[in-house]
């Protein structure tokens, strides 16, 4: 394989350094010879050696010994430049081969709640805001009949998966009438439809509980972990906390879960951010596991690209003597001691293995100079999020930024494309990125104008920076991450589908 261009990410822990080759997402010990030989590939042997006995002396047999190690590497593909797959193929017969059929109804862009770190709050100016605007049910009938056609073709092409159909917001419980109709409608069209509710928890009677739980719904509630993490931004519009009605909601679906026998796990999504105390969010979820379980989690965390919450919290916190910027990084520190000492039980488990999940991730990152034209995001239209006016997108974080179409005239495949293609594009540079192999890049980080947003590469790169140097301070004392992890694959396909 021809080698020409290397892509190196230099990391270090507390006694070594480390090279992460992005083309492959191999690891090796960094050594300045290597270094060096890698970054003189097309010359000579001899003139590599001569460039380098310049600045630190060594015999020619030593230097050989170093270059043929450099070159078992090239041979293995590693340090060669990575290859992306293209799809020979258009983007419309692309997504007939899909794996997932995923359909979100955004059923309202109101809310009764103002979360300080909403995407529809002033924090993200570039984003959707507020409206009272909420979908009609001619405009779910023209969705789920969309979404129809677009799943019998991939069942048609073998897709075994259950297609999904989510309720979103805003918050989709204050559109219920229309939620129940459409699981109504839809399970007429769509036989083992799987049906989800992302809600903030604050609105719920007896009849919208009894009827979640008898229809077979996932749960899904935005709680932040331990009164204080939850309370300081998930808010009323009038400024109230919300912990004790969230909490008192859980406790009656669960009640009713009992009672009907039915074992379904709620899933908590709980974001947290700088400010955050993992110590006591963990804490939250283990002293609650008889009330929650069986209970799924997935631990969000607040970026600071794009948006300006962060400048807002070192405001809001500064003469704070509880909450401290690196409230996140000291706690998540001496949690990971329990985890790895395996200080936990049954019951703590699931709770620390999904504050970890990210290591686990990368355990099982793809190695190989070969990957995807899509990197790590989902194929377009894998999922299909539709708002109240009835304007398709890629999914419900893409909002209306870029529409492929809308219920009245279908989705529009020359969109579609137009899209896939200005994606290639803003990722092309990807290629020669030295992270490309973990980066979470995907669709919904295309700005209006169809570019990435420039903080958005460096923020990624200090991230997978900080996990292999922090995984690796701990692999170098004996760990094995591998030995911690129970994870059941159903739950990684859970987490897959709701990122």
């Amino acid at each position: 394989m021809e080698v020409r261009k290397i892509n190196i990410l230099e990391f270090e822990t507390k006694s070594n350094k480390y090279l992460f080759d992005g083309n492959t997402g191999y690891i090796i010990p960094r050594d300045d010879l290597i270094l060096h030989i890698l970054n003189h590939l097309q010359d000579k042997p001899t003139d590599i050696y001569n460039k380098y006995k310049n600045k630190s002396y060594i015999d020619m047999d030593r230097f050989m010994i170093k270059y043929n190690h450099v070159q078992s590497y090239l041979k293995n593909g590693i340090f060669c430049e990575g290859i992306k797959i293209p799809f020979e193929t258009s983007v419309e017969k692309l997504a007939e081969n899909s794996s997932t059929a995923h359909l979100i109804l955004v059923l309202t862009e109101d809310c009764n709640l103002r979360c300080e770190y909403c995407i529809y709050s002033d924090k993200y100016p570039k984003e959707i805001e507020y409206s009272l605007d909420s979908m009609s049910y001619q405009t779910v009938v023209k969705s789920i009949d969309i979404f129809y056609e677009l799943y019998n073709s991939r069942k048609q092409s073998g897709m075994v998966n259950k297609p999904c159909l989510s309720f979103y917001g805003g918050e989709p419980l204050l559109n219920y009438k229309i939620l129940k109709k459409a699981t109504e409608y839809a399970k007429s069209k769509i036989d083992s439809l799987q049906f989800y509710v992302t809600t903030n928890g604050t609105i719920f009677s007896d009849e919208i509980i009894t009827y979640l739980v008898d229809n077979d719904f996932y749960i899904g509630f935005s709680l932040d972990g331990n009164e204080e993490n939850h309370d300081r931004n998930r808010i009323t519009k009038s400024g109230n906390p919300t912990f004790e009605i969230v909490l008192e909601n859980i406790k009656k679906i669960q009640k009713y879960k009992q009672k009907r026998k039915i074992t379904k796990p709620l899933w908590f999504n709980c974001c947290y951010d700088n400010y955050t105390d993992m110590f006591k969010v963990y804490d939250f979820f283990v002293e609650n596991y008889e009330l929650f379980n069986p209970y799924l989690i997935m631990f969000s965390r607040i970026l600071p690209s794009s948006n300006t919450y962060y400048d807002w919290c070192d405001t809001r916190y500064k003469n704070n003597s509880i909450l401290k910027k690196d409230n996140f990084s000291k706690t998540t520190k001496l949690l990971f001691q329990k985890f790895i000492k395996k200080d936990f039980n049954d019951k703590s488990s699931t709770v620390i293995s999904s504050i970890f999940l990210g290591y686990y991730l990368f355990l099982l990152r793809d190695k190989g100079p070969i990957f995807s034209q899509y990197n790590n995001s989902c194929l377009p239209t894998s999922k299909i999020a539709v708002s109240p006016d009835g304007t398709i997108a890629l999914c419900e974080k893409m909002c209306k930024r870029h529409p492929i179409g809308n219920v009245k005239d279908g989705m529009v495949w020359d969109k579609v494309e137009k899209l896939s293609d200005a994606f290639l594009k803003a990722t092309n540079k990807c290629k020669s990125c030295s992270i490309v192999k973990l980066c979470n890049v995907c669709f919904t980080h295309l700005n209006e104008n169809g570019q990435i947003n420039e903080d958005f590469c460096p923020t990624e790169i200090d991230r997978i920076k900080a996990l292999l140097s922090f995984m690796y301070n701990y692999m170098e004392k004996g760990v094995n991450f591998t030995d911690l992890f129970e994870v059941d694959e159903s739950y990684l396909d859970f987490i897959k589908l709701n990122s």
